[in-house]
């Protein structure tokens, strides 16, 4: 398993969705190995174009309460109903860290180990508004292989919706949209199910 480190990618020139592509595609362990590509979040739109260098090493796609890549037209990096909340956040220019978007508190629900939290909310960059005013262009090959989708949090309940009548196997783990932190062995073993029956 690979987890890159983006957290150089909202520092290069417009548009920004390719050099956080970039870095991710060129942390592929080098070939001849299959990969399966698992984005979270908004790195969920972003996994067609992470593929397009790598082809056709990639042999499955899960996404891990994320977006969806839409399969004819560039994919909104936020959805423009929550652009002017990021606009009225922006300072410069630049966003705070995620972790400040939410309040303390939410984040103190999200990460209760304060240890954990505090690891995780250094990590956190101050991303470009415009980063966020993108879109990511359709892949007009994509899925070229098997997609799946781990479902946490009721925000994500409509593309894990989508990715079902989109025929893919879906698994809901009842959670929070961090999940994957405070609870490692059961998003690994949802997402080895969807490797193994998906």
């Amino acid at each position: 398993m690979v987890i890159p480190s983006l957290l150089a990618a909202g520092d290069g020139p417009p548009p920004l969705w390719r050099h956080f592509v970039q870095q991710a595609a060129a942390a592929a362990p080098a070939a001849p190995a299959e990969l399966v590509l698992v984005g979270h979040s908004s790195a969920g739109p972003l996994l067609p174009q992470i593929a397009a260098s790598l082809r056709p090493r990639v042999v499955g796609y899960l996404f891990v309460d994320a977006g969806l890549p839409h399969p004819t037209e560039p994919t909104p990096v936020a959805p423009p109903e929550f652009l002017a909340r990021l606009r009225a956040m922006a300072a410069r220019h630049r966003l705070p860290p995620w972790s400040e978007w939410w309040g303390k508190e939410t984040m103190r629900s999200l990460l209760p180990e304060d240890a954990q939290r505090a690891r995780v909310t250094a990590e956190l960059p101050y991303l470009p508004l415009v980063y966020f005013e993108e879109a990511v262009p359709a892949a007009a090959w994509w899925p070229d292989a098997p997609c799946g989708y781990v479902w946490f949090s009721e925000a994500y309940a409509s593309p894990a919706a989508e990715a079902r009548a989109r025929g893919w196997s879906v698994v809901h783990l009842p959670g929070h949209h961090l999940h994957l932190l405070t609870d490692p062995g059961a998003v690994a073993d949802a997402l080895v199910e969807l490797l193994e029956h998906g």
